[in-house]
């Protein structure tokens, strides 16, 4: 079962009223309770957006823009470093610059292996989830992103896995299992598709026994690995077969689901985009939170 070490969570602040932002807040929450049961560090961290004009070292002039909503995250980012408490190791930071940049920047530097932001719906009727900070590091980040949407958790959160048969899928159920025991009593789901290679559009090519024995094997394997997680009975597996980003985004319109969990697989030569056609056509119109993991060795394609 996966245990976190370092927790980086970005904070949202609202300057016209002092205040950390609902997306700020939402995002906190989830960090302290991950941190809080992996025995973890969590860094309250701030980004005031400067694009290409990243501060040198020092506070800002207090007189200025910049300077004013620093010392705005100052007082910020103390109250959470306290209201955490000193039984939890925490510290704070504040950079300039773009945010999914010097997010980025501040995982590969301190070596975070979880990062949590908060997010609102976005435009298209309110479909496309995610902004362009989320989208940026769901893309980017190598380190395990939790995308937070910006409404109360419900007491007991169905998860949903979206596993592709891969080690990264497999983290994906490491990650559930933990997240079970995070939020007592939440209602943990598998989601398989089996995509047959030789009959993308036409199902009924495949010769029904053969469908079904990939059906059959799919299902062994996925269990197998839940039980190496938790007992038997905690997880509710289904598999089913056909295009896998259309199968999962039509569970996602069909059932109550508040997080998504999904692994995802590294495209060779391509920077910047999602990891793979499913997560590339399924993550940014996820209508819940969603957290995305990357296969280990992803090297992210910025310059310091």
């Amino acid at each position: 079962m996966i245990q976190f070490r370092k927790v980086l969570v970005a904070v949202d602040i609202d300057y016209k009223s002092g205040t950390i932002a609902d997306t700020g807040a939402v995002a906190v929450r989830e960090a302290l309770t991950t941190a809080r049961r992996d025995n973890a560090e969590v860094t309250f961290m701030h980004v005031i957006n400067s694009p290409g004009n990243k501060q040198a070292s020092g506070a800002p002039d207090t007189s200025t823009a910049a300077g004013k909503q620093h010392a705005a995250a100052l007082k910020i980012l103390g109250k959470l470093q306290a209201d955490a408490g000193k039984d939890l190791r925490s510290q704070t930071a504040i950079r300039f610059g773009e945010h999914w940049r010097e997010i980025l920047h501040a995982v590969v530097e301190e070596n975070h292996d979880l990062v949590v932001i908060g997010t609102r719906k976005r435009s298209l009727a309110g479909r496309l989830l995610f902004g362009s900070t989320g989208n940026k590091l769901l893309r980017l980040c190598p380190c395990p992103v939790w995308v937070v949407k910006d409404e109360p958790r419900p007491e007991h959160p169905t998860v949903l896995i979206a596993h592709d048969l891969t080690p990264v899928g497999e983290a994906a159920l490491s990650i559930a299992a933990a997240l079970k025991q995070q939020f007592d009593g939440a209602d943990v789901k598998v989601l398989h598709v089996v995509e047959h290679p030789e009959a993308a559009h036409f199902l009924d090519s495949v010769a029904r026994d053969e469908r079904q024995r990939r059906l059959d094997d799919a299902k062994a394997t996925i269990e197998a690995q839940c039980r190496s997680l938790l007992p038997e009975g905690t997880w509710d597996i289904t598999i089913t077969d056909g295009n896998a980003y259309a199968r999962i985004l039509e569970h996602l319109e069909k059932n109550p689901v508040d997080l998504l969990v999904m692994g995802t697989v590294a495209r060779q030569g391509i920077a910047g985009l999602l990891t793979g056609n499913t997560a590339e056509n399924v993550l940014p119109w996820a209508n819940c939170s969603v957290i995305a993991i990357k296969p280990p060795g992803f090297t992210p394609p910025i310059e310091p």
